[in-house]
């Protein structure tokens, strides 16, 4: 489920948090059924009293650790989640947990769904280290237990991928790199998992669609100047680059990088960039190979999908070439080269075998009128399966869905694929309209601003700035790329200040 996000946003009232938990299932159906607090505060704080005073006369008359306590404890961990009472709720959460781990053993996975709702609480508060501590907990866990089915197991990976990402945007910056191999490290793990529980090829795909995305994205934090790419660079090549200097100057070109960095820096920069790069594009090699393992003529028995692996080749292409540092051109926000180069040929391959498929013309010209935001957030062999990449208006323009991103994070990783937990609420920040070209090589340029909130000029850059770092499959006509004009977006920039 993807994070709604709304500049400004604050936290919801204690009715709103018993209507938000209702509608995700934290609160369960029994505990809500003894009270009707959603209209009277009074009857809440009555019923908080009451679970409360059923849990001591529990630990009073029964052992400090009887599992029994176990069932007192979540109505009240619920109630008190309910009305907000985040610090209560935790220490409560901690009781459960513990009680889990004596009576059950350290390593089991009962513990999990606490553990999850603590990591609610503690993104609600702003607690980074402390989630990011629970975080690697719940890694650590997943590598000594085995108690759980196939795809249970895996749903907990995927949950913790998307804590991660959630560190990744809005943790310290600090820890950028260490959060970036803990999603590629559980992504690989999902593919290992995948495989030994036999998983049918359409599973598997996804699983290596979403390890490929976590390769590139440590690929574009190598290239994005700062302390995260220090310490990836670090990781993948076995060198450190020397400490940053003191600079007020923004960063656009390799010079810029070296004079910051020191000489030579940038053919470090470069092979780890084309390292990660080279594991992208493996892995989405390996979802062509998954299909032809069972049937060499794809083209011919399923020109759909051979259609789509095509595209997916070209996109992983296009961002490599785009996104490679070349001395004397700007990384951000002109870089790469000025033409679709070779993933041109893939877009062609595909668009012909889409009409072998039984598209017409028509149809693909209408679909892919519109530039598509890469990476793609998901893997698809239908055409059919995928969102309309924009929204055709009456006047001729095109409106993209709104991007929201931090800043100076890595380009292209959104605001989104976060964990889905009601305490979760975007930071509050910047939302800029802007209106922009999208030219053969999928960059922006020709910028024009519209409402911006606040209505001042360091949004506008903000919103600037993020645009400038995204990549475009551009829009294709008769299967040849062309510049797409009077496209609309609404950038919102997360960072704080």
């Amino acid at each position: 489920m993807e994070t709604s996000i709304q500049p400004g946003k604050h936290c919801p009232t204690a009715v709103m948090w018993i209507a938000r938990a209702l509608a995700i299932g934290t609160l369960s159906t029994a505990a809500w059924a003894q009270t009707d607090t959603h209209t009277d505060p009074v009857a809440l704080v009555e019923h908080l009293q009451a679970l409360r005073a059923e849990v001591t006369a529990q630990q009073s008359s029964t052992e400090r650790y009887n599992p029994e306590l176990l069932t007192a404890l979540q109505h009240l961990s619920e109630a008190l989640l309910a009305a907000n009472a985040l610090d209560e709720t935790e220490q409560t959460l901690e009781q459960q947990i513990q009680l889990v781990k004596i009576n059950d053993g350290l390593y089991t996975d009962q513990q999990l769904p606490f553990i999850f709702q603590q990591l609610g609480i503690f993104a609600a508060r702003g607690e980074w280290d402390a989630l990011a501590d629970r975080v690697q907990y719940v890694i650590w866990l997943l590598d000594r237990t085995a108690d759980q089915s196939p795809d249970e197991r895996l749903q907990i990976m995927k949950q913790t991928r998307d804590w991660v990402r959630l560190l990744l945007l809005q943790g310290p910056h600090s820890e950028g790199a260490n959060h970036l191999m803990q999603w590629r490290a559980l992504e690989h793990s999902a593919i290992t998992l995948g495989q030994e529980a036999g998983l049918g090829d359409e599973a598997m795909q996804k699983l290596i669609y979403d390890a490929a995305l976590a390769e590139l994205y440590i690929a574009l934090g190598i290239v994005t100047p700062g302390q995260t790419s220090q310490q990836l660079i670090h990781r993948s090549e076995g060198q450190p680059l020397q400490p940053m200097r003191t600079t007020s100057t923004r960063v656009t070109t390799v010079s810029d990088i070296e004079a910051i960095y020191g000489a030579r820096t940038s053919t470090v920069i470069d092979r780890a960039f084309h390292n990660m790069m080279g594991r992208h594009r493996q892995l989405v090699d390996r979802l062509v190979e998954l299909n032809e393992e069972h049937d060499t003529a794809l083209e011919d028995n399923d020109p759909e999908s051979a259609a789509m692996f095509s595209l997916y080749l070209g996109d992983a292409v296009l961002l490599r070439q785009q996104y490679e540092p070349r001395r004397g051109t700007h990384i951000n926000p002109r870089r790469g080269t000025n033409s679709t180069g070779s993933a041109a040929r893939h877009y062609e391959e595909a668009w012909e075998l889409l009409l072998q498929a039984g598209y017409d013309a028509e149809t693909l010209n209408r679909h892919f009128g519109c530039p598509a935001l890469l990476p793609l957030a998901e893997f698809s062999l239908r055409l059919s399966d995928q969102e309309p990449a924009c929204q055709l208006e009456e006047d001729g323009s095109m409106t993209l869905p709104a991007f929201a991103a931090t800043r100076n994070g890595i380009p292209g990783l959104p605001y989104s694929g976060l964990p889905d937990n009601h305490l979760i609420s975007a930071p509050e920040g910047t939302a800029t309209t802007i209106t922009f070209q999208v030219g053969l090589n999928g960059q922006t340029d020709r910028l024009s601003y519209g409402e911006s909130s606040p209505d001042n000029t360091s949004s506008r850059i903000r919103g600037r700035d993020i645009l400038h770092g995204l990549q475009f499959r551009p829009a294709l006509r008769d299967g040849r790329p062309v510049r797409a004009e009077n496209i609309r977006m609404q950038i919102i920039s997360l960072e704080s200040g």
